[in-house]
């Protein structure tokens, strides 16, 4: 468009005449190919204009094809009772001759089909239709391309635990399935818990009853010690006295020995109910060709302005999505 001045405000005016690479009309395509418009958005046009509104000699809308394709894949495995099925949906730019389609592009910029129109915006122009292939056989080829595109790329994963054949669900926070593993695993292990714990306690038990035995047996002699005259102390009874103290002292250490070697056995248990319950492995799914299922399949025209741009000392062309 041609710009004027009113005032201050700078007026851009469309072109009236199609320049020698865009033209006035739709490229002849065949009455099979289903045809789309993308609607234009102004405002996605507002910050390039502003910061270059002194600038902007003249502007055009210019449409460009691109493909639309959407598929409908489904992911099933008999292991995890899996059943997964998503829409994608694509647009990418019409391959010019002699190149191939690039389905990693991404132009659906929140595309929904409202997005969509089935005549173009009032005088724009359209890229020159000679160095595309708009015919039926290669819109199927491009199809087919489609397809083999997604079974080569789209993959499903499913996380799991290899110790206890759980899976991570679908849309399942990773922190829930930590804490079903870590449940899982103190249910697995329960029986060897207890096992510990018995062995512990029987060993405890035991130095308590040794203890509780020396305790008594030393009591019994200090009582029938002091019945006797002090000239009767025997000698004997004395050496017998002191090591009995040594035995209770052997035995309260045992005792605490015992209790740490239980708390370092149960932090080991710990450790390796965390590990277990921590093991991940994947197993990953592709997609079949016969769970791929083209949903649409279309020539869809995108709408992009061209700006002629004053610098300087000389002008040259922008060109802006407008989508």
């Amino acid at each position: 468009m041609m710009s004027e001045t009113s005032g201050r405000r700078r007026v851009h005016k469309a072109r009236r005449n199609p320049t020698p690479a865009y033209s006035s009309t739709v490229p002849s395509l065949s009455s099979e190919l289903d045809v789309l418009y993308r609607i234009g958005h102004p405002e996605a046009l507002n910050e390039y204009e502003s910061k270059r509104a002194d600038r902007i000699v003249t502007s055009q809308t210019i449409y460009k094809p691109a493909i639309l394709a959407s598929a409908r894949i489904t992911f099933v495995g008999t292991r995890w009772s899996l059943h997964h099925e998503s829409d994608i949906t694509k647009i990418v730019s019409f391959p010019i001759k002699r190149q191939i389609c690039q389905w990693d592009e991404d132009l659906s910029f929140n595309w929904s089909s409202q997005e969509g129109r089935s005549d173009p915006e009032p005088s724009s122009l359209f890229v020159s239709a000679s160095d595309y292939d708009f015919s039926t056989e290669h819109f199927e080829e491009l199809q087919e391309d489609f397809l083999q595109y997604l079974l080569a790329t789209e993959t499903f994963k499913v996380e799991y635990n290899p110790v206890f054949k759980l899976h991570r669900k679908l849309d399942e926070a990773q922190e829930n399935f930590a804490n079903r593993c870590m449940d899982r695993a103190r249910e697995e292990l329960t029986q060897e818990m207890n096992q510990l714990e018995d062995t512990m306690q029987r060993l405890s038990d035991r130095l308590k009853q040794r203890l509780e035995r020396e305790v008594r047996e030393n009591t019994d002699a200090a009582e029938l010690s002091s019945a006797r005259h002090s000239s009767e102390f025997d000698i004997q009874e004395e050496i017998e006295a002191h090591d009995s103290k040594r035995t209770m002292e052997d035995i309260r250490k045992e005792m605490q020995e015992l209790d740490q070697v239980r708390a370092l056995k149960m932090k080991e248990f710990e450790e390796r109910l965390e590990s277990v319950a921590q093991q991940r492995e994947a197993e990953v799914f592709r997609l079949n060709r016969s769970n791929a299922h083209i949903l649409q399949f279309r020539l869809i025209w995108l709408p992009y302005r061209e700006y002629i741009i004053q610098d300087e000392h000389e002008r040259r062309v922008e060109m802006v999505r407008a989508f």
